[in-house]
């Protein structure tokens, strides 16, 4: 899934009519009233601003509005673009200034989804990697061999202490995860191990 930090706005001009995208970053639903409503004041001569909503670790929870548009052409087509980026932790809202001219359904659909396109596209998307976070000891005479192994399995070790046996704090992504898992059983006799919390993402 991808995120961003920064808030972003980009505009697009479709018939006469003006289309402001603006991407927030959130962490839960209840932070959209407060995002929405100064962009509704600031642009307070604008007929709609339509909006949709990702969070959670795997964009679990979703939700849009039509803010008055016609059923189906505002909300959704912002959220479907949302969806084809793979945002989460992400709010989305469009303000049409109406140009004069009606641009149908098709129209509105392209139109909303093109301007969070367009803002998707000046943004900069972050990669959330999930990690697991072990702790392992193991004696001296096993360090250089285990450290070798952990890097060729893509392990990161966070940081290593010294003391009567070594011990290694290491941070797995997902994509590597089992093999870590199968290294630590395999070499159990001689490696302590302690899984350390829930997956994290970064």
């Amino acid at each position: 899934m991808n995120i961003i930090e920064e808030t972003v706005s980009e505009e697009i001009k479709i018939q006469r009519s003006r289309f402001i995208a603006h991407l927030i970053p959130i962490t839960n639903p209840e932070e959209n009233k407060a995002h929405i409503k100064p962009i509704a004041k600031k642009h307070n001569k604008a007929r709609h601003h339509c909006w949709a909503y990702i969070v959670g670790e795997n964009g679990e929870k979703s939700h849009c509005s039509d803010d008055g548009e016609p059923s189906g052409s505002a909300g959704q087509p912002i959220l479907r673009m949302l969806q084809k980026y793979e945002m989460t932790n992400v709010l989305a809202v469009v303000t049409r200034y109406f140009g004069g001219v009606k641009l149908g359904v098709r129209g509105l659909i392209d139109a909303y989804g093109g301007a969070t396109e367009e803002a998707i596209n000046s943004a900069t998307l972050i990669k959330k990697i999930k990690t697991f976070e072990y702790t392992i000891e193991c004696d001296y005479q096993h360090n250089d061999k285990i450290q070798y192994e952990l890097q060729q399995l893509h392990i990161d070790i966070a940081n290593t202490e010294y003391s009567s046996n070594v011990v290694l704090h290491l941070c797995a992504e997902e994509k590597y995860h089992r093999g870590l898992q199968d290294f630590l059983q395999k070499n159990q006799h001689f490696i302590k191990s302690e899984k350390k919390n829930s997956p994290e993402n970064s």
